[in-house]
């Protein structure tokens, strides 16, 4: 099944454009993120799941200092590992607090920002990993 989705993408906290996707997961194996719109234009990014491929075509867009405005682009946002396995990655949890996560917590990774997050909580794919870290570490 292909699901479809648009974002802006974000440079130095203003909107610069917009970014349109094609999103496909195979019953038991990889999936795909298809630029149709945009920088990165007819690239494929394929990968176990949907938050490493997303990451991927993060990675793409950040050299052009360029950021998609979805949840899985956050700071804050980062799936586990049994999200990952039954859910192809598009759910993770939103870990802006050092409690314990929840089902509560959960987002979907290609959820459009809400009210209460800023373009400023969207970050690069190395400082979404540190942070990740960091809060595994206390």
């Amino acid at each position: 099944m292909t699901e479809y989705f648009t974002f802006d993408l974000v440079k130095d906290g203003t909107v610069h454009g917009q970014i349109k996707l094609a999103c496909t997961a195979e019953p038991m194996g990889k999936v795909e993120i298809q630029v149709l719109e945009g920088p990165s234009q007819g690239e494929f990014f394929i990968a176990r799941d949907f938050f490493d491929a997303l990451a991927g075509l993060r990675k793409a867009l950040e050299k052009e200092h360029l950021r998609p405005a979805c949840l899985g682009a956050c700071l804050f946002v980062y799936p586990s590992g049994m999200s990952r396995d039954m859910g192809h990655g598009r759910q993770a949890y939103y870990l802006e607090t050092l409690r314990p996560a929840t089902k509560d917590d959960l987002v979907d990774i290609f959820d459009p920002l809400p009210d209460h997050v800023s373009l400023g909580d969207l970050a690069s794919v190395p400082a979404q990993e540190a942070f990740r870290k960091s809060l595994l570490s206390v």
